[in-house]
């Protein structure tokens, strides 16, 4: 007979978001910065119908069906959201929804926008969806993490991640990709 492996063990939503809301708190206290990350689906680079509204004298000549072929390229968005100084920064990528991706552009916001506006840091708080590119499962985002922000920048980076399915609640999507 064949014995059922056990479900994983997983935290409660609610002792999680305790967890969140702790971690942001003592973060906040000690002056460190707290970021929320997320990145968007890929979109095809050209000049394609989009559902959105334009309101102009003359129509624009727009592509009405978007065939990979007639692309110019793909985007890839992956957003970074600061909570404290309520900015965000978007990086656009044209290769893939990659890890490394993902961590060259929080090491970007780094140099550009947190060293300055955190100058005494030592310490980075993600808050990160449990899945996509930043997920807790992928080793090599931890790996890149170490590498390029630890590593190389001297952060000590503490990463957390909201429960599968509560998508929404990371502030970014509020903030940056409404």
């Amino acid at each position: 007979m064949r014995r059922r492996k056990k479900p994983a063990r997983t935290i409660p939503s609610a002792t999680q978001f305790q967890y969140l809301g702790a971690q942001k708190h003592a973060f906040a206290a000690a002056g460190c910065p707290i970021i929320s990350v997320d990145t968007k689906k890929k979109a095809l680079i050209g000049n394609f119908k989009n559902a959105g509204h334009v309101w102009c004298q003359q129509p624009i000549e727009v592509s009405v069906h978007d065939f990979p072929g007639e692309a110019l390229g793909r985007a890839v968005p992956y957003g970074i959201y600061g909570l404290q100084h309520n900015q965000s920064a978007v990086n656009m990528g044209t290769s893939s929804d990659s890890l490394e991706f993902a961590v060259t552009a929080i090491a970007q916001w780094w140099e550009n926008i947190g060293r300055q506006a955190y100058p005494q840091a030592r310490q980075l708080l993600i808050l990160a969806e449990a899945g996509g590119s930043h997920g807790c499962r992928y080793r090599l985002w931890k790996a890149q993490l170490q590498n390029q922000l630890s590593d190389c920048l001297g952060l000590s980076v503490t990463v957390c991640h909201y429960p599968t399915g509560c998508t929404k609640c990371n502030p970014i999507e509020h903030r940056s990709f409404s």
